[in-house]
């Protein structure tokens, strides 16, 4: 493994001496086996949460599209008391079907 400079004298697995001269260490070594395998960790878990996030996204976009076909059915079954169009006083024979039938 090669020696990874920071911005202080020891960096990485190396020690800086003041002739400029790397030193490598055991202790070096092991501290930096150490940091490399947390940030590999770090790193699965965080893809670990990015996939969970998008499941949870998917789970949630398909719940909204369903709540949103059983409002427009309903909406077709259940005319508004309001709607005084001829839709809307014969809604026993008005359905979506019927009514594309007759613009047809």
């Amino acid at each position: 493994m090669g020696c990874v400079m920071g911005g202080r004298s020891t960096g990485g697995c190396c020690s800086i001496r003041p002739s400029g001269r790397a030193v490598f260490t055991q202790e070096l070594d092991m501290r930096c086996k150490q940091e490399t395998d947390l940030v590999i960790e770090l790193s699965r878990q965080a893809d670990d949460h990015n996939v969970s996030w998008a499941v949870v996204e998917s789970n949630r976009q398909i719940l909204d599209d369903e709540m949103v076909a059983e409002a427009l059915a309903w909406s077709y079954e259940h005319p508004s008391p309001r709607d005084t169009s001829f839709e809307g006083r014969n809604s026993a024979c008005w359905s979506p079907t019927l009514l594309t039938h007759r613009r047809a």
